[in-house]
Formats: C-alpha cells, structure tokens, sequence
C-alpha cells in the first residue's frame, strides 16, 4: 500500500459567495500549477509560476515552499518546490503539490512523467469545497 498525501478545504454549513470565489481561484492556480511539473523544468521555475499567478489575481504568495517531494525517508524532501531552487525535476519524481493562501489548503500527490504529471491522490475531488454539517 502507497501513502498518498491528500488535503481538502471544508466549510461547515454553505459557504459564502465569496467562499466560492476565492476557493475557485485557489483551484484553479493550484491545477495549473500542477501541469508545470514536467521532466526538465526546475523546481524553482515552478515555484516563480505559482507566485505569478497569484500575484496576476491580487494574491500575494508569502509560502516558503508550494511542494515538496516525498521519499521513504522523510515527508519533505528534494526536490522542494522554492524561490530559486535549480533542482530539475525528473521522470518518476513524486511531488506532494500544496501551493496556498490563507486557510485554502489543498494538496494531492503527482508522479511525473515523460508526456506530464499523473494524478496519484485522486480520491478527494477539488472540484467543489466540502461541506460540513
């Protein structure tokens, strides 16, 4: 059995428009982002990706990471998705992406590969917030 991190944002009750809104964004940033992580491209290239486009909605992007690699022998390991990190991302690397703002928090594991990234974590759908209550 693989481990396989997944994190999801939940409301209890409806969530607000506003909610919504801001959930949708962070959706949205966080599925793009996800598509950057092909072989050759370095870690930092996607880091700077993820603060562009939160910075191009008004978002400032304070995280020191927005993802990190998983082994066996410790839960963040290179390579780290971080400002300015030349490690280049490879064929068969399993990165745990989780680029986020405030207490939107969404994070699911992806192994690149050769034509782009493959799901892992899909058992939790980002589609929607989940709801509570």
């Amino acid at each position: 059995m693989r481990a396989r991190l997944t994190s999801r944002c939940a409301v209890v009750g409806m969530p607000s428009d506003d909610q919504r809104r801001e959930y949708n964004v962070i959706r949205d940033i966080y599925r793009a982002a996800n598509e950057q992580l092909v072989p050759g491209r370095t870690a930092g290239e996607v880091y700077r990706f993820v603060v562009e486009r939160f910075a191009a909605k008004g978002m400032g992007y304070k995280s020191m990471l927005a993802g990190h690699s998983v082994g066996a022998w410790w839960h963040q390991q290179e390579p780290v998705i971080s400002r300015d990190n030349p490690r280049r991302l490879e064929k068969g690397m399993v990165i745990a992406m989780e680029p986020h703002v405030n207490h939107w928090h969404i994070q699911d594991m992806l192994l690149i590969g050769a034509n782009g990234p493959e799901l892992i974590s899909s058992k939790f759908s980002t589609e929607e917030i989940f709801l509570c209550g």
